[in-house]
């Protein structure tokens, strides 16, 4: 069953399509979100005269990067309740619930540092403050804006500077409710969901601006780039290293928090690097864009405006019918209304990992070998930071589908391990797995190996652990199905585990699988 919302979506997309079959009834300036052609932008005044200047809103054209008129037919000065405008807003969402924009301040309000959500209503030209972000993320600038297809609309955060904040909170993510059909001051729920993990090219400014987007199951991606100093001036105040991130849906907290939320690196946009990564949307059929501004060098050098559409992970082609129409303007964001069923074609790789034994034992899924010259296993010891590659595997053939099983035996007791898979293609991109974890603590361990071994009613097996735990014994045939199941409490020390009534069980091999809380321990035995 699909969830309500969902449902009132479809709604609105019919309803869409009725009027615009009957143009008297059409309302000209909502956003279209019906026809596939169009996207959204945000555009500012990049002059830097020191004047308030308001913010332009239009459509862009996914095909020819065409800029249409001002949604509204007027620009927007996007200000804080104290008055003050900031550059105008770097954050621009669209929502088909609501058929309104959301922006949000840049910088501070008054004396505080908190920044504010704003709604606009572009049939009659309206804005409403919607709520405040959380003081714990006063220190941030959040200029990274999306709705997911829950309704929630999302931001993540960049650290002021790198001197005073710590890396550990210097990427927040966080939610707010987009408040129906009638717009009220204050009327959001605004959370701090939690953080951004700390990682090698994750760190600080390594995630700096940006722009997130979501698909059809609710999967957040977000393309950044990572900036080269603080102060952005003189020889080292880059941009570079332009790469696409996902959250799995799974992994967005439903609730308020302050942990650490997964995230992996999806592949590396090389013909992106050296540009400030300004907005990303998707189009119906899950084709990516990028709204950049392309620098020669430092921050402060000339740019231009860009637009560019990846129909393949990490490759992007310019669209060059792209050009702000205001004189001095500048896009500052990307939005769209679509939530495609997928993203991209899917070249991922699926990993999952376990202790077998002392041994890691890697096994990951491929959906499309032909682009790909060979994978990579790449490990970090202790933590999800420094990967190495320990071991090279090359494609077995071209199908849509393929599987491959590897060991790690250059484990150390005690160690917790950390594993990712790297697709390597002729064209040079760079393609990531999701990341596992692997501890070899030696919390469970077999002290006897199980017996007798072939068995035939029955088999016992002891087991050691270095304190109490609760642990799940499976008995898995060579079709990979569950044939038993058993749950054992085990006391600190050596433990005697026994399976009976297996009498009924087809001759053959089976794997014993003993889960723990932290590790997982695989034996063979044979049937008689």
């Amino acid at each position: 069953m699909k969830p309500c919302n969902q449902y009132l979506r479809m709604l609105k997309i019919t309803l869409c399509i009725f009027t615009m079959a009957f143009p008297a009834m059409t309302r000209a300036q909502l956003p279209d979100c019906a026809s596939g052609t169009v996207m959204y932008g945000i555009f500012n005044d990049s002059l830097g005269s020191g004047v308030a200047s308001p913010s332009e809103i239009r459509s862009v054209n996914y095909a020819t990067g065409a800029i249409g008129p001002l949604m509204g037919g007027v620009p927007y000065l996007i200000k804080t309740s104290s008055g003050t405008a900031y550059y105008g807003s770097a954050a621009l969402a669209v929502d088909i619930l609501t058929n309104r924009f959301y922006v949000m301040t840049q910088m501070s309000s008054g004396s505080s540092r908190s920044k504010e959500i704003i709604t606009i209503n572009t049939v009659t030209t309206t804005m409403t403050k919607i709520g405040t972000t959380p003081s714990t993320v006063d220190f941030h600038h959040m200029v990274k804006m999306g709705i997911a297809p829950s309704g929630f609309g999302y931001a993540i955060g960049v650290g002021r500077d790198t001197v005073t904040g710590a890396a550990a909170t210097f990427n927040p993510l966080i939610r707010f409710t987009t408040c129906g059909a009638i717009p009220t001051t204050n009327c959001s729920t605004v959370e701090l969901l939690g953080y951004l993990p700390v990682a090698p090219g994750m760190t600080k400014y390594d995630l700096f601006n940006g722009d997130i987007a979501f698909d059809n199951s609710g999967n957040l991606y977000f393309a950044t780039v990572s900036f080269g100093s603080v102060s952005g001036s003189g020889s080292t105040g880059r941009y570079k290293d332009a790469r696409l991130f996902r959250i799995a849906a799974a992994n967005i907290p439903a609730v308020a928090g302050a942990g650490v939320i997964p995230m992996s690196l999806v592949a590396d946009y090389n013909t992106l690097d050296s540009t400030v990564m300004n907005g990303i949307a998707f189009d119906p059929a899950g084709s990516m864009y990028f709204a950049t501004r392309k620098f020669s060098g430092i921050q402060v050098s000339p740019y231009v405006n860009q637009l560019y559409k990846s129909t393949s992970p990490g490759l992007a082609a310019l669209i060059p019918g792209f050009a702000p129409i205001t004189p001095g303007y500048s896009v500052a964001d990307l939005a769209s209304c679509y939530f495609p069923l997928t993203i991209l074609p899917n070249e991922m790789v699926e990993l999952s990992a376990f202790n077998s034994g002392g041994e890691g034992q890697l096994k990951f899924k491929t959906f499309n070998n032909l682009n790909v010259i060979y994978y990579e296993v790449m490990r970090s010891t202790g933590n999800p930071e420094n990967f190495e590659v320990i071991q090279r595997v090359q494609p077995t053939n071209d199908k849509a589908e393929t599987s491959y099983s590897i060991k790690d035996a250059n484990t150390s007791p005690g160690e917790t391990y950390y594993y990712r898979i790297r697709s390597v293609m002729p064209d040079g991109k760079r393609l990531y797995s999701n990341v596992v974890k692997i501890s070899f603590s030696n919390a469970i361990g077999i002290a006897l190996k199980p017996w007798p071994n072939p068995f035939t009613s029955q088999v016992e097996f002891k087991l050691e652990t270095k304190g109490p735990q609760t642990v799940t014994i499976r008995l898995v045939d060579e079709q990979g199905r569950t044939v038993k199941v058993q749950e054992k409490s085990l006391q600190r020390g050596v433990n005697r585990i026994v399976l009976d009534n297996l009498s009924q069980l087809k001759k053959g091999i089976y794997i014993l699988e003993i889960s723990g809380s932290t590790d997982k321990v695989i034996d063979k035995i044979m049937k008689f």
